[in-house]
Protein backbone atom coordinates (compact mmCIF):
# COMPACT_ATOMS: atom_id res chain seq x y z
CA UNK A 1 0.00 0.00 0.00
CA UNK A 2 1.43 3.40 -1.34
CA UNK A 3 0.21 6.14 1.33
CA UNK A 4 0.94 9.17 -1.63
CA UNK A 5 -1.22 7.20 -3.62
CA UNK A 6 -3.74 6.44 -0.61
CA UNK A 7 -3.37 10.19 -0.25
CA UNK A 8 -4.11 11.62 -3.48
CA UNK A 9 -7.39 8.36 -3.60
CA UNK A 10 -8.77 10.17 -0.34
CA UNK A 11 -7.96 13.50 -1.89
CA UNK A 12 -10.25 13.34 -4.64
CA UNK A 13 -13.04 11.66 -2.53
CA UNK A 14 -12.17 8.08 -3.37
CA UNK A 15 -11.54 6.80 0.51
CA UNK A 16 -13.81 5.04 2.25
CA UNK A 17 -13.38 3.04 5.70
CA UNK A 18 -14.62 -0.91 5.91
CA UNK A 19 -17.03 -1.46 8.72
CA UNK A 20 -15.87 1.73 9.91
CA UNK A 21 -12.09 1.52 10.38
CA UNK A 22 -12.93 -0.68 12.94
CA UNK A 23 -10.59 -3.91 13.00
CA UNK A 24 -7.33 -3.65 14.69
CA UNK A 25 -3.96 -4.16 12.75
CA UNK A 26 -0.37 -4.27 13.54
CA UNK A 27 2.12 -1.74 11.83
CA UNK A 28 6.28 -1.34 11.76
CA UNK A 29 8.30 1.23 11.30
CA UNK A 30 11.06 0.75 8.80
CA UNK A 31 13.53 1.83 11.42
CA UNK A 32 12.10 -0.82 14.21
CA UNK A 33 12.12 -3.77 11.21
CA UNK A 34 15.68 -3.11 9.99
CA UNK A 35 16.84 -3.24 13.75
CA UNK A 36 14.59 -6.63 13.83
CA UNK A 37 16.17 -8.24 10.73
CA UNK A 38 19.86 -7.04 12.20
CA UNK A 39 18.76 -8.55 15.47
CA UNK A 40 17.80 -12.14 13.49
CA UNK A 41 20.83 -11.90 11.54
CA UNK A 42 22.93 -12.04 14.42
CA UNK A 43 21.10 -13.55 17.45
CA UNK A 44 18.07 -15.85 15.90
CA UNK A 45 17.88 -19.20 15.50
CA UNK A 46 18.59 -20.22 12.07
CA UNK A 47 14.85 -21.24 9.67
CA UNK A 48 12.66 -19.78 12.90
CA UNK A 49 10.17 -17.29 11.62
CA UNK A 50 10.10 -14.17 14.45
CA UNK A 51 6.69 -11.89 14.06
CA UNK A 52 8.06 -8.10 14.01
CA UNK A 53 5.90 -5.06 14.70
CA UNK A 54 5.69 -1.99 16.87
CA UNK A 55 3.63 -3.60 19.40
CA UNK A 56 0.84 -1.04 19.02
CA UNK A 57 -1.83 -2.64 17.72
CA UNK A 58 -4.48 0.28 17.11
CA UNK A 59 -7.82 0.15 14.93
CA UNK A 60 -7.41 0.62 11.00
CA UNK A 61 -9.59 4.18 11.31
CA UNK A 62 -6.60 5.24 13.92
CA UNK A 63 -3.58 4.24 12.31
CA UNK A 64 -5.16 5.61 8.73
CA UNK A 65 -6.42 9.03 9.89
CA UNK A 66 -3.09 9.76 11.44
CA UNK A 67 -1.10 8.74 8.67
CA UNK A 68 -3.13 10.22 6.08
CA UNK A 69 -2.94 13.60 8.14
CA UNK A 70 0.80 12.91 7.21
CA UNK A 71 0.51 13.86 4.19
CA UNK A 72 -2.50 17.03 4.70
CA UNK A 73 -5.53 14.83 4.08
CA UNK A 74 -8.32 14.76 6.59
CA UNK A 75 -10.30 11.21 6.24
CA UNK A 76 -11.76 11.59 9.41
CA UNK A 77 -15.37 12.26 8.00
CA UNK A 78 -15.27 9.39 5.22
CA UNK A 79 -18.03 7.39 4.60
CA UNK A 80 -17.80 3.34 5.15
CA UNK A 81 -19.35 0.91 3.70
CA UNK A 82 -20.02 -2.31 5.64
CA UNK A 83 -17.76 -5.75 4.82
CA UNK A 84 -20.49 -7.75 3.40
CA UNK A 85 -21.17 -4.88 0.20
CA UNK A 86 -17.44 -4.18 0.09
CA UNK A 87 -16.01 -8.20 -1.44
CA UNK A 88 -18.43 -8.14 -3.63
CA UNK A 89 -17.45 -4.20 -4.90
CA UNK A 90 -14.25 -5.34 -4.92
CA UNK A 91 -14.19 -8.08 -6.69
CA UNK A 92 -16.47 -6.70 -9.44
CA UNK A 93 -14.18 -3.89 -9.72
CA UNK A 94 -10.96 -5.55 -9.25
CA UNK A 95 -12.08 -7.79 -11.83
CA UNK A 96 -12.98 -5.34 -14.80
CA UNK A 97 -9.49 -3.55 -13.78
CA UNK A 98 -7.96 -6.66 -14.85
CA UNK A 99 -9.80 -7.40 -17.74
CA UNK A 100 -9.50 -4.07 -19.61
CA UNK A 101 -5.99 -4.19 -18.31
CA UNK A 102 -5.59 -1.27 -16.89
CA UNK A 103 -2.17 0.63 -16.31
CA UNK A 104 -3.51 1.55 -12.38
CA UNK A 105 -5.22 -0.64 -9.83
CA UNK A 106 -8.35 0.39 -9.09
CA UNK A 107 -9.58 2.49 -5.59
CA UNK A 108 -11.44 -0.48 -4.09
CA UNK A 109 -9.42 -4.29 -5.01
CA UNK A 110 -10.11 -7.70 -3.39
CA UNK A 111 -6.42 -7.14 -1.33
CA UNK A 112 -7.44 -3.94 0.18
CA UNK A 113 -10.43 -5.32 1.43
CA UNK A 114 -8.98 -8.38 2.87
CA UNK A 115 -6.51 -6.14 4.37
CA UNK A 116 -8.61 -3.65 5.71
CA UNK A 117 -11.23 -5.87 6.67
CA UNK A 118 -10.09 -8.25 9.40
CA UNK A 119 -7.95 -8.00 12.48
CA UNK A 120 -4.01 -8.47 11.71
CA UNK A 121 -2.42 -8.47 15.05
CA UNK A 122 0.41 -10.50 15.67
CA UNK A 123 2.22 -11.86 18.96
CA UNK A 124 6.04 -10.39 18.90
CA UNK A 125 7.00 -12.36 22.32
CA UNK A 126 9.49 -14.62 20.26
CA UNK A 127 11.10 -11.93 18.69
CA UNK A 128 11.17 -10.19 22.20
CA UNK A 129 12.94 -13.26 23.91
CA UNK A 130 14.66 -14.83 21.28
CA UNK A 131 15.90 -11.82 19.89
CA UNK A 132 15.93 -9.02 22.54
CA UNK A 133 13.74 -7.20 20.20
CA UNK A 134 12.28 -3.89 21.94
CA UNK A 135 10.62 -1.59 19.19
CA UNK A 136 12.49 1.68 19.26
CA UNK A 137 11.16 3.97 17.09
CA UNK A 138 7.56 4.57 18.41
CA UNK A 139 4.00 5.93 16.73
CA UNK A 140 4.30 9.49 16.72
CA UNK A 141 7.67 9.61 16.37
CA UNK A 142 7.06 7.68 12.84
CA UNK A 143 4.52 10.21 12.31
CA UNK A 144 6.69 12.72 12.85
CA UNK A 145 9.23 11.32 10.44
CA UNK A 146 6.16 11.04 7.60
CA UNK A 147 5.36 14.46 7.98
CA UNK A 148 9.33 15.28 7.69
CA UNK A 149 9.62 13.50 4.61
CA UNK A 150 6.10 14.78 2.79
CA UNK A 151 7.37 18.63 3.77
CA UNK A 152 10.98 17.53 1.82
CA UNK A 153 8.74 16.35 -0.95
CA UNK A 154 6.53 18.59 -1.64
CA UNK A 155 9.76 21.06 -1.33
CA UNK A 156 11.69 19.52 -4.08
CA UNK A 157 8.23 19.82 -6.29
CA UNK A 158 8.24 23.62 -5.44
Amino acid sequence: MNIAETAADAAEGRFVWIDGGRRTVDFIHVGNLAEAVLLSLTCGDHGAPYYVTDGNPMPVRDLFTALLATQGVDVSACRSVPRAVAVPLAALVDGGARLFRRSTPPPLTNWLVAFLSRDRVYDISAARTALGYRPRIGFDAGLRDMENLAGRSHADTA
